[in-house]
This record gives C-alpha cells, sequence and structure tokens, in this order.
C-alpha cells in the first residue's frame, strides 16, 4: 500500500490531495470521538471540502462516517450544532 501512495505522490496527481484530505478527515473524526472537543468538527467539515474539490470520491468517506455516526453513541453529538 505504501508503494501506491508513493508512486501516486511522485507523479503529484490528484491522489496525493485525496489522501491527504481523507487522512485530515479520519484525524478530525478521530479526535472528536476520543476528545469529544466540537471544534474539530470544523476541521472536518473543511477536510471533507478539500476533499470534495480534489476528487469526487469523498461521498464514499462521507458515507462511512454517516453510517458510524448514526450507528453509535456519538449520534448525540448531532444535537449540537457543531455539525
Amino acid at each position: 500500500m505504501c508503494a501506491f501512495f508513493l508512486g501516486a505522490n511522485g507523479l503529484l496527481q490528484t491522489v496525493s490531495f485525496d489522501t491527504l484530505a481523507w487522512a485530515l478527515a479520519l484525524y478530525a473524526f478521530v479526535r472528536i470521538v476520543r476528545s469529544g472537543s466540537p471544534r474539530w468538527w470544523l476541521v472536518l467539515g473543511a477536510a471533507i471540502g478539500l476533499g470534495m474539490l480534489t476528487k469526487f470520491t469523498t461521498p464514499t468517506l462521507v458515507a462511512g462516517l454517516g453510517a458510524g455516526v448514526l450507528l453509535t453513541p456519538i449520534r448525540r453529538e448531532l444535537r449540537t450544532p457543531w455539525p
């Protein structure tokens, strides 16, 4: 898997920025779950926006995160204005 990222990033294609956006979004989501800090929702939104600007595979990530939020106790965060 590492060779794929090195090869794709070496060509400086949109895959480079898509990978960065996914990593940043997943990191922000983990921080939301672990720390409970609502400000990470802003980082998650920015990462998803960046991902949508680079490639249109980001809705797959959003669907997965949405399912994860709805099927776990973190869905209580949806009552706050942060998401």
